[in-house]
């Protein structure tokens, strides 16, 4: 009839993690696909940036383990640094298992898409209670082309990625990716140490061989080193001796009590008096083929 607006048509989204190529409104799970046009468009940088635009998904970075996170769907999730208990939240990267809260927080470059399924135990067997995040990287191209993206910021705060396809013969082909951030966060001085606090180098590099026989099959070999050399982050006491006073002899807890949010014994957000050693490192090298 003229007049009346046309249905919205579903996204044509697929997911992949049945093992088979699946349009998401026939998936028996609930699914959220995320493309890389649409990753890019809004300029997400890692894992913690996906929760504001899938339901139900809850990223928090973990200061007890480098690049770790702490995720939860649907509210249920995990956040022990213990390698003896799985994630109540598995995160895949090309079918391989993060079976630790350890490396989690995972650099979105270089990728195809991002499936967050709200079911357990609902790829490849994984152990995990609320479900599962999936990540599946680019594969060569077969041609020569180079994507490189670079971005700056405030103290000294510098990254840079780079996917490079190239071929090698007719049904030979490779990828270079390389992810790089050098000091990133750097804005917090320790007057007691003399030392800069929540700084973070961070290195990422990938190969991938795909060989083509024919029509008859398939093979991919993927080569990844990373290394991680950061800093947990700073320790601030925002508290006057005063706080729990006011919050005791008041009916609305700390309407009166010191709020202005500066540190009582520096007076600075951006000065921390902590004592001990918190540097933290992680090397991993990782290879995948089928």
């Amino acid at each position: 009839m003229s007049g009346q607006e046309s249905p919205e048509q579903l996204d044509d989204a697929t997911s992949h993690f049945l093992k088979e190529e699946r349009e998401v409104q026939w998936t028996p799970h609930s699914v959220t696909v995320l493309t890389r046009e649409e990753l890019e468009s809004g300029f997400k940088r890692d894992l913690e940036d996906i929760e504001s635009i899938v339901p139900g998904l809850i990223v928090d970075r973990m200061n007890t383990t480098p690049r770790g996170a702490a995720i939860a769907l649907r509210g249920l999730g995990s956040s022990g640094a213990s390698k003896a208990f799985d994630p109540a939240v598995a995160v895949n990267i090309d079918g391989v298992y993060v079976g630790t809260h350890t490396n989690r927080l995972q650099v979105l470059f270089d990728f195809d898409q991002i499936e967050v399924v709200r079911s357990p135990n609902t790829f490849e067997g994984n152990p995990n209670l609320s479900g599962s995040i999936n990540i599946e990287r680019t594969r060569p191209t077969g041609e020569l082309d180079v994507d490189v993206r670079a971005s700056v910021g405030i103290d000294d705060r510098r990254e840079m990625d780079a996917v490079i396809n190239f071929p090698i013969l007719d049904s030979l082909s490779g990828k270079v990716a390389v992810f790089w951030k050098d000091k990133g966060g750097e804005y917090m001085t320790n007057v007691y140490r003399a030392r800069d606090e929540n700084t973070e180098d961070y290195s990422l590099a990938s190969v991938t061989l795909n060989w083509e026989f024919r029509d008859l099959f398939e093979a991919t070999y993927t080569y990844d080193t990373e290394s991680s050399d950061e800093t947990t982050p700073a320790i601030l006491n925002i508290s006057a001796p005063t706080d729990l006073l006011c919050s005791t002899t008041t009916n609305t807890p700390f309407p009166n009590c010191r709020r202005d949010f500066q540190n009582p014994e520096l007076d600075s957000l951006r000065l921390t008096a902590q004592n001990y050693s918190n540097e933290r490192e992680y090397e991993g090298d990782t290879t995948l083929s089928g």
